[in-house]
């Protein structure tokens, strides 16, 4: 948080389109050189942001129908997007070296959370930790 209050310092001045202008090109520009990184933290990323890195351990979070990519295609049935959302899954999945976990939830919000249709087609059961 200190970082981006620094990066952002001084791009209050002007109008807004300048100050959004101004922010963004500090942050084009800044790095973080110098700065020591846990060995030991945890990288969260999207789905897409994954493609074309590897971890020995990957967590994906809320496998289920109502949360993973392409919710909205399964809901209004474009039937046409499912290998796109499917896809999506498979890069995550193939990012772990050693270990992948998928988790979920029973439900949410009070209602059924559903399983996830492309790990049914994998034949994958879910077991309890």
């Amino acid at each position: 948080v200190a970082r981006l209050r620094a990066l952002l310092a001084g791009c209050e001045s002007g109008t807004l389109a300048e100050g959004i202008r101004n922010a963004l090109e500090r942050a084009a520009l800044s790095t973080s050189e110098g700065v020591e990184v846990d060995p030991y933290r945890v990288q969260l990323l999207t789905l897409h942001a994954t493609k074309g890195l590897e971890f020995l351990t990957v967590y994906i979070v809320g496998v289920e129908d109502g949360q993973m990519p392409g919710h909205r295609t399964v809901q209004e049935s474009k039937v046409e997007e499912y290998p796109e959302a499917r896809r999506l899954l498979y890069v995550g999945m193939t990012r772990a070296m050693d270990r992948l976990v998928l988790t979920r939830v029973d439900e949410r919000a009070g209602e059924p959370a559903g399983g996830s249709m492309f790990l049914q087609e994998m034949g994958l059961q879910w077991a309890m930790p």
